[in-house]
């Protein structure tokens, strides 16, 4: 009893890469009962070149269709325990389990939990706990597409559980809106949060689905079935500019003059934030085109109806791909524009994530030509 409770109240003494390397190293049987790799059958991918103003595509693009994601996977792990703000996952032998506990920026031995002299005391609990916890859970594209869906996981596996563990407070508002949705109900949900320390019988853990900013082409399909209204604004053909306005980064510095060049070309400029997700939802299904800078606003093309033009403005120092990959997945004509600045040699990603961004208004003229607008 006493090597128990000392091993709960010291940090993981080490951690594994991947979950499929503690099953594999588990002494329980049968292996097969804890570790599922899940395929939906989505088949290989295929991608539809951006258009730019350009001759050759950004790198990026190039890069982007060469990777494979990482099998999506299903996890039950008997006695295991999560801890902190964050939701980490810890196996039974008191060792991480990394790809369940991602944290941006930071390598695997740099975790904060390796830096914590003891963890907190430990709410023990006799059933099964689902855990769909994700570092970024805040962000509306990473609730969304990194957490979302794999509660669809758990229905698609008749995977039964009491209560799901979410790095969730009710706000950002998209996070009850969406839950209530789905019929999760707020005494289901055990919130983590920086004294958080909890042991199940059985954590019931899927994984993030592909990997974050690439998503399976299944999650779009999900995503459309439960949010997308009936009434999807037949007949109407809007033209929206997201703005960034009420953001503290990544903001567009000559927004007032691209607004009013958009609004010559019929755009009207709308603040997804302030809106439910169905009204987004809505909204965003009877577009014909969009314009935006890089940015959480943009995770709405999931709603889009095939053909609407996308136009996404990117810092120099920061070229993120993955709305080109979710506008492959709904059949979308998607133009990108870099700003201005130096930018750094091809390969070359200084990965700047919250740099402003300056567009050129000429070059703004030219792509909307290009886009036919």
């Amino acid at each position: 009893m006493f090597n128990q409770f000392k091993l709960i109240k010291q940090p993981p003494a080490g951690f594994y890469l991947s979950t499929e390397d503690w099953a594999a190293q588990t002494n329980l049987k049968p292996k097969e009962a804890y570790y599922k790799i899940i395929d939906y059958g989505d088949g290989p991918e295929t991608f539809t070149s951006p258009k730019g103003l350009e001759d050759s595509v950004h790198w990026r693009f190039i890069e982007e269709q060469q990777r494979k994601p990482p099998p999506t996977f299903l996890a039950v792990i008997p006695g295991g325990r999560v801890w902190g703000a964050n939701g980490a996952v810890i196996a039974p032998d008191n060792k991480l389990l990394w790809d369940l506990s991602l944290q941006y920026g930071i390598a695997i031995e740099d975790h904060p939990i390796f830096k914590m002299k003891s963890l907190p005391p430990l709410q023990e609990r006799k059933d099964t706990v689902a855990v769909l916890t994700f570092c970024a859970s805040h962000y509306y594209y990473h609730w969304m597409f990194d957490v979302l869906p794999r509660l669809e996981l758990l229905r698609r596996e008749d995977i039964a559980f009491r209560k799901i563990v979410l790095n969730y407070n009710g706000f950002p508002p998209f996070q009850k809106d969406t839950l209530s949705s789905l019929g999760i109900s707020q005494d289901q949900i055990i919130p983590c949060h920086r004294h958080f320390h909890l042991k199940a019988k059985k954590l019931v853990v899927p994984s993030p689905v592909g990997y974050t900013g690439h998503m399976p082409k299944w999650t779009t399909a999900f995503l459309r079935k439960h949010f997308l209204p009936q009434e999807r604004g037949k007949g109407r053909s809007e033209r929206l500019y997201i703005s960034r306005a009420y953001a503290k980064t990544r903001r567009v510095l000559n927004e007032d003059r691209i607004i009013n060049i958009l609004s010559k070309y019929g755009f009207k400029t709308v603040l997804p934030e302030l809106m439910t997700v169905a009204e987004q939802a809505r909204l965003f299904s009877s577009a014909e085109a969009i314009v935006s800078a890089h940015g959480g606003g943009l995770t709405n093309l999931v709603f889009c109806r095939a053909g609407t033009k996308v136009l996404e403005f990117f810092s120099p120092n920061y070229v993120n791909v993955l709305y080109w990959v979710l506008s492959n997945h709904v059949n979308l004509d998607y133009y990108y524009l870099i700003g201005e600045g130096e930018r750094p040699a091809e390969y070359v990603d200084p990965h700047l994530v919250w740099d402003n961004i300056t567009v050129n208004l000429d070059q703004l003229t030219g792509i909307l030509k290009k886009m036919g607008m």
